[in-house]
């Protein structure tokens, strides 16, 4: 129509079409429970949803453009992160893709927490991109913790006869399935104005000189020490 302007949009249809669907998907990885994190071939950070910020505590801000080990792998693991990254590159081998794998993630105060996730890898022309949905099972892995540890406290709770005879075997069965390094049993004496430990329990692994024996000889006062201030 003469003197008339039409305005709108005049792009392809076709690219338009694109577009809905580069916006429907974004609005699903945001409204996700779990966190979605996506990384380009050079191992920086390309996608970042709200969960990842919840999961993580990086912004999707700080976060974009970072390098993606840097911020969720623990030190001891990025290593095997790159050489397993690279593998894939050269050979198109990657053992971890499309399974579902529990490992260790590392938060932004620098806390490692369990994780459950998902890796698949997508080419478009000539470039890799790599997604992955992570999900903190950090409640589950308690959960276990707590019912392997309910079980192996009654199991050695059943064979001793007394509270004294069964107290070694409870703290290896309490330390081992919890994860501790190191637990005491403390009672009152016998006037009831200090505690005296019974039995300790130590893992292997820890560096504990003479602590065994020097709690076991030394009585602690209400209000001295550890036990004595609980």
């Amino acid at each position: 129509m003469e003197g008339s302007e039409v305005t709108g949009d005049t792009r392809p249809a076709e690219e338009v079409g694109l577009d809905e669907l580069r916006s429907q998907a974004q609005a699903i990885l945001d409204q996700a429970h779990d966190a979605v994190v996506a990384m380009d071939a050079g191992g920086f950070v390309i996608g970042w949803n709200p969960q990842a910020e919840s999961t993580f505590g990086w912004t999707k801000d700080e976060a974009m453009g970072k390098v993606l080990a840097d911020l969720l792998i623990p030190p001891q693991y990025r290593d095997a992160h790159w050489r397993g990254l690279q593998r894939f590159l050269e050979t198109g081998e990657g053992p971890v893709l499309g399974k579902r794998l529990e490992l260790s993630s590392l938060h932004r105060d620098g806390h490692e927490f369990p994780v459950e996730l998902t890796i698949s890898a997508i080419q478009l022309g000539e470039r890799w991109f790599f997604n992955a949905f992570v999900h903190d099972i950090t409640d589950r892995k308690r959960a276990e913790r707590f019912l392997k540890a309910q079980h192996t406290l009654t199991e050695a709770l059943a064979e001793a006869d007394t509270i004294e005879e069964a107290m070694p075997n409870v703290l290896e069965a309490l330390g081992s399935s919890m994860g501790w390094q190191l637990g005491a049993y403390w009672t009152p004496s016998e006037t009831g104005d200090e505690l005296r430990c019974r039995a300790v329990w130590q893992e292997n692994a820890v560096a504990t000189s003479g602590f065994r024996e020097l709690s076991l000889a030394t009585p602690l006062p209400h209000g001295v020490g550890l036990p004595g201030r609980v």
